[in-house]
């Protein structure tokens, strides 16, 4: 259920390893980023007291896992012997880090200030996310690849809708959020 195209090429040994020379030196400088700034938000966190600098870092270090496992690092060099868990883990750390994602959003847009019911929506993504990967994976079939990707829709539709009613009620807070996810 995964998509794959690539355009075959045909590559001299030179041309190849400098073409994975290339590849693994700019995923060690991503990852060496994500270690940085995973280190400093558990340090706000700690130093501040803060509980969204440690979503901050439970979310980036989850959306990190799932570029591994995405970009094959994690197979690569993590579970080499046991390729099956890449499929596994692509599905579980994906929707993890949309939950986190959900979850920093929630504590730091604070939705419950606005309408209370929006912010059970959003509680619940959290927990249904998750949940939702767990049940695809056991119980794999059509609908439930259809659930999923319902669900994932239905979170970030949610994320924007919070972060945008942060917006609009100018929270200070809010604005450095919307920043953060305005590649998204």
């Amino acid at each position: 259920r995964g998509p794959y195209s690539v355009l075959p090429q045909i590559l001299s040994d030179t041309e190849y390893i400098e073409s994975r020379q290339n590849q693994q030196t700019l995923l060690g400088i991503y990852f060496g980023f994500v270690v940085v700034i995973v280190a400093l938000a558990v340090l706000n966190a700690g130093m501040s007291r803060n509980f969204g600098f440690g979503l901050l870092a439970l979310q980036i270090l989850l959306f990190a896992a799932a570029q591994a496992v995405t970009s094959g690092m994690a197979g690569l060099h993590i579970w080499p012997q046991s390729p099956h868990l890449n499929d596994v883990a692509a599905v579980i750390f994906n929707l993890c880090a949309a939950s986190a994602s959900l979850c920093f959003a929630r504590a730091v847009c604070t939705p419950m200030r606005y309408s209370r019911y929006f912010d059970k929506l959003m509680l619940g993504l959290i927990f249904a996310l998750p949940l939702s990967g767990v049940a695809d994976l056991v119980y794999s079939s059509q609908a439930s690849f259809m659930v999923l990707n319902i669900a994932v829709s239905a979170a970030l539709a949610a994320l924007l809708v919070g972060i945008g009613i942060g917006l609009y009620e100018r929270d200070r807070d809010t604005r450095w959020v919307a920043l953060g996810f305005s590649p998204l």
